[in-house]
């Protein structure tokens, strides 16, 4: 006997529920397709660079091999577009992270030694070598020796079994990401589990409830240049060694000679007395330095986290960390609410530790109280809605479609 009420929504009759899910859904709709239209970090190289592919392997015959563009593969390592540390105020990048790891894992920074695996069998993979030119390892040790990082050890101080190559890795147009290929002392090394474990994932920000008449409210900051800003002992530099032996005459420039007091040896092996992306635990050692930092300080409060497999937080403030992001949500009616603000007097602390323990912050990159952002591969849309980032979805979108009309 239920007859429901006509009403008119955009020139057609619905009912009054009918009328309610359809202004839900334009709003959405619209919120979706609403500016700015961001896109994070590499995101807008790896589109362009499959868009391209795209394009590419579509008008190849069968069997054709099509290379990837260089936004999609490693290349040959180049030291102009390394930048180890380039332009940046060396005495305010110096951050030791054994003071903030837990006891076992601080040792295993200091002394790498203490990670070795002495029942582990060789590894079969093939001796490094530098693929690069001479002249690119010269220049890339020379950036190493400005900040101070560089180790000249004797050959049988680093073994030849397991020295690196460096892989160039695209970032954007002017950068490459250097990974250390160290696959050969990783492989007689234990993985510590430690922080890393606990990582979230840009999804569980859909944990987040918003409810009627508030808005969620975004917080990042995001360490500048984190691995290169470790320092470490010179007993870890010898397990960060470049697969090349250098001449007396090409160190004799180097401020990390001068240990030998004038007397070089004839053959010397650059190692980086740094963390370098590449180390199984790197993730670990970066993660737990700087998780401890900010909870020190009081930045990171363990009550309002979210933790890898772990339920999320009671409340209305939300903290994330990954390796050298951290991500904040606050939910309010206002910034001037309680919730936000406490939110930003805890990002203000953290700011203000990092700076006091040489782990500086990327001012580019800093958000503060924003109803629009991106964090963690997610996107936040006027403070309500979140999900992958709408440009990326829309390019991945009109990719699919233009690889069905190929055929």
């Amino acid at each position: 006997k239920w007859a429901p009420r006509q009403a008119r929504f955009r020139g057609c009759a619905y009912s009054s529920q009918q009328v309610a899910v359809l202004k839900g859904v334009e709003e959405d709709i619209s919120m979706m397709l609403r500016p700015p239209h961001s896109v994070g970090g590499r995101g807008k190289a790896k589109l362009d660079a499959t868009l391209q592919l795209s394009k590419n392997t579509g008008f190849c015959p069968l069997g054709s091999h099509v290379a990837p563009p260089p936004g999609l593969e490693g290349s040959v390592f180049k030291a102009s577009r390394a930048r180890f540390l380039n332009n940046a105020d060396m005495s305010a990048h110096h951050f030791d992270p054994a003071h903030y790891l837990p006891f076992l894992e601080a040792a295993c920074y200091i002394e790498p030694r203490l990670l070795e695996n002495c029942q582990q069998q060789p590894s079969t993979l093939p001796l490094s070598k530098f693929r690069a030119p001479r002249k690119e390892a010269l220049e890339f040790v020379q950036q190493l020796d400005a900040a101070g990082r560089l180790v000249l050890a004797l050959p049988e101080e680093a073994p030849a079994g397991e020295r690196m190559n460096l892989i160039a890795v695209y970032k954007n147009e002017a950068v490459d990401r250097t990974v250390w290929d160290r696959r050969r002392r990783n492989h007689i090394e234990y993985h510590i589990r430690g922080a890393a474990a606990s990582l979230p994932a840009g999804y569980e920000l859909c944990e987040i409830e918003v409810t009627p008449g508030t808005k969620a409210f975004l917080y990042v900051d995001d360490i500048a240049d984190m691995y290169p800003s470790f320092v470490s002992t010179r007993e870890r530099a010898l397990t960060n060694a470049l697969a090349i032996e250098l001449t007396a005459d090409e160190c004799r420039l180097f401020r990390a000679a001068r240990k030998y007091k004038g007397n070089l040896p004839a053959k010397l092996v650059p190692c980086c007395a740094s963390l370098v992306m590449g180390d199984r635990n790197a993730v670990d050692f970066a993660t737990g330095g700087h998780e401890m930092l900010l909870e020190n300080c009081g930045a990171l409060p363990p009550s309002e986290r979210v933790l890898y497999g772990s339920p999320p937080p009671r409340g209305d403030r939300y903290h994330y960390l990954v390796i050298d992001d951290h991500i904040g949500v606050a939910v309010g009616k206002s910034l001037k609410s309680s919730e936000v603000t406490e939110m930003h007097a805890a990002f203000s602390r953290g700011t203000r530790a990092c700076a006091e323990a040489k782990l500086p912050q990327h001012e580019a990159k800093k958000v503060r109280g924003e109803e629009h952002g991106l964090a963690l591969g997610a996107e936040l849309i006027e403070g309500r809605m979140v999900g992958s980032e709408r440009m990326r979805r829309a390019v991945l979108s009109l990719i699919s479609v233009l690889v069905a009309k190929v055929g």
